[in-house]
């Protein structure tokens, strides 16, 4: 079987088929037939702005052109062959963490549309990364699923996205609301003495915690928009501005089962 179609984005086009191992899934680019035209623009493009800068450098760029041609030829094809070996890793650990064959991992996400959803979401994220533990967490999403009970997919699926969207800064951020208020530069403390973790924490709270993290509001605004934070208002019974209320944010519970995971699996990869 086979999901194809038009795609003017040029994204990458999933074919499932039954195929001997190692090549369970085929990844077939739709940019491929068109990758000469593309490294044509290219250089053509160069030459263009070259010649706005120095006569010369136009000329010199149109000479080298057959040169550059070749070797981002080259280059384009390395990228692809490192993202299939990375699929093609992904799915047999995955088929090793289920103590499942491949072929037989395969024919369960065959025949469960929402698993074959959950094998394209990964298969299609797996491409776009080289990060270790990105990519042995979508394999242990994909022996999950495999072993779960019905019902369980949108769960994993959700997982699969939010991993998808997360980059080092985002994960600093997330991490630093599970700190202590001693490590927060906060006063607040139990009777006792000991350290709590703050329930929330306001907007100048983050910003102070979060003034060496680049493009503060869009890492804020990613992690909420995945539900690993909450944000509410508190303090005047009103929406955000209104009765004297400020905004203040929290880890949810799925926000904590990310966290821990990908903390669990940056310790065990280094």
């Amino acid at each position: 079987m086979r999901r194809e179609g038009s795609n003017p984005a040029g994204r990458c086009v999933v074919v499932r088929r039954r195929l001997a191992v190692p090549s369970i899934v085929r990844v077939v680019t739709e940019r491929d037939g068109r990758r000469d035209v593309v490294v044509d623009v290219l250089v053509a493009g160069t030459a263009s702005l070259l010649s706005l800068l120095s006569p010369d450098a136009a000329v010199s760029a149109a000479t080298m052109a057959p040169m550059a041609s070749a070797g981002l030829k080259s280059g384009l094809d390395r990228i692809s062959l490192r993202r299939r070996v990375r699929q093609e890793y992904v799915f047999q650990w995955a088929a090793d963490t289920a103590r499942l064959e491949p072929e037989e991992l395969q024919r369960r996400f065959e025949a469960d549309p929402d698993l074959e959803e959950l094998l394209l979401l990964v298969m299609d994220a797996v491409e776009d990364t080289a990060d270790q533990k990105k990519l042995v967490a979508y394999a242990l999403i994909l022996a999950a699923g495999a072993m779960t009970i019905d019902g369980t997919q949108n769960w994993q699926i959700a997982l699969a996205e939010t991993i998808r969207d997360l980059r080092p800064q985002h994960l600093a951020l997330l991490d630093r609301f599970t700190w202590t208020t001693d490590r927060l530069g906060l006063a607040n403390v139990r009777e006792d003495g000991t350290e709590v973790v703050p329930e929330f924490l306001d907007e100048k709270q983050i910003a102070r915690i979060g003034s060496d993290l680049p493009a503060l509001p869009s890492l804020l605004a990613v992690l909420q928009r995945h539900g690993l934070l909450l944000g509410k208002s508190v303090g005047g019974g009103g929406g955000f501005g209104m009765g004297g209320a400020y905004p203040v944010w929290q880890l949810t519970a799925f926000g904590q089962q990310v966290h821990r995971l990908m903390l669990d699996l940056g310790h065990r990869l280094h």
